[in-house]
């Protein structure tokens, strides 16, 4: 009888340690698309399965340009059909630029879907100059700033799997303008863009996945008592 009350305390614990394990999150690798030495001082991160990069093409009066590649893969189609963005941040080193300027981007599709529309989404300090509404979508003929001027939305067109397009490209191309007073992220990818956590809201889920171990613990200590 005592044997058996010893293994249903194992199996309790296997899966209460389980349970405990699988709310904490692991830490996401990335890779390194921009470095502050060749960048006036911004660096710039992004997942480290994500096919994105990104080119300084120069710093002048004050404004950081550069130019932006990304491959959107079978990767990165969710179990619902939704294609995720790719997000990049932008860190803010000791820098005087505010102004970044992405002069065009070469963006292909690779997911087994068709894009309607695309997005770029900025969150955190950062906003779109009124003049991105001059950004040309290429196959979107329609360029769209929201009135909170944190999303760039180009629309009228569609970009099929296996194409590729170029937003900005050319003479009459415009430009992806940035204002930023601080660190942000870029989130680009079609089908609308999602809102991360704040830092305060992450802290509080820290903290409950904190109090649910602290509670798994006190368990166990019951269960092997």
């Amino acid at each position: 009888m005592k044997a058996l009350r010893h293994g249903y305390r194992i199996a309790a614990l296997a899966v209460l340690l389980g349970i405990v394990l699988s709310a904490v999150p692991a830490g996401a690798a990335t890779q390194t698309l921009l470095n502050s030495n060749s960048a006036g001082g911004w660096s710039a991160t992004a997942p480290d399965d994500a096919n994105v990069g990104l080119q300084v093409l120069g710093v002048l009066n004050g404004t950081l340009f550069l130019k932006k590649h990304a491959i959107f893969e079978s990767s990165n189609v969710n179990q619902d059909g939704s294609i995720a963005p790719i997000p990049i941040q932008f860190l803010a080193g000791n820098t005087g630029i505010h102004k970044i300027v992405i002069d065009f981007e070469e963006l292909g599709n690779e997911t087994g879907k068709s894009f309607s529309n695309f997005t770029m989404t900025l969150n955190g300090n950062a906003t779109f100059d009124a003049k991105s509404k001059n950004f040309n979508g290429d196959v979107f003929s329609k360029t769209d700033v929201s009135s909170d001027s944190k999303v760039v939305t180009l629309s009228n067109g569609t970009l099929n799997d296996g194409e590729s397009f170029f937003p900005g490209f050319g003479k009459s191309g415009g430009d992806l303008v940035i204002n930023a007073t601080g660190s942000f992220s870029l989130d680009e990818g079609t089908g609308g863009h999602q809102i991360p956590l704040p830092a305060a809201a992450w802290m509080g889920v820290s903290g409950l996945i904190g109090m649910a171990a602290l509670k798994g613990v006190k368990q166990l200590r019951k269960l092997v008592a």
